[in-house]
């Protein structure tokens, strides 16, 4: 569970890492991610608002993109302990297709800046 960010008025969130294996390209797959928000009723009337379910692409492989569409890997990730903890857990020798930084770098850096009081593990499955 972590606290919102930005518009803070708002419960916390419960956040997932998942590692996926598709046949189509990171545009096919963002459009599939925001086809299932929009079915599963996302509500995100203002940036970082209230919302039912939010989808991010994380990285795709080694792919860096930039593009006003998409974005990888994603610019704010190294910044986020909610997606770099279950990251590490998930695939411990990760590396940053663009920093060329470990998994385990980016977490201790941003360890070293955040308060994790907020940040802890709800279940693991493997």
């Amino acid at each position: 569970m972590t606290k919102p960010v930005g518009f803070v008025e708002q419960p916390q969130f419960t956040n997932a890492v998942c590692r996926l294996y598709v046949d189509f390209d990171p545009f096919n797959l963002l459009a599939r991610l925001m086809e299932l928000q929009n079915t599963l009723g996302i509500n995100n009337s203002f940036p970082n608002g209230p919302r039912t379910l939010d989808l991010d692409l994380i990285c795709y492989g080694d792919i860096v993109m930039n593009t006003p569409l998409l974005k990888l890997p994603h610019p704010r990730m190294e910044n986020r302990l909610f997606v770099l903890m279950p990251l590490m857990e998930l695939d411990p020798v990760w590396v940053h297709p663009l920093s060329k930084k470990t998994i385990t770098h980016l977490f201790d850096a941003a360890f070293n800046n955040q308060d994790l009081s907020e940040v802890r593990k709800v279940f693991v499955e493997k």
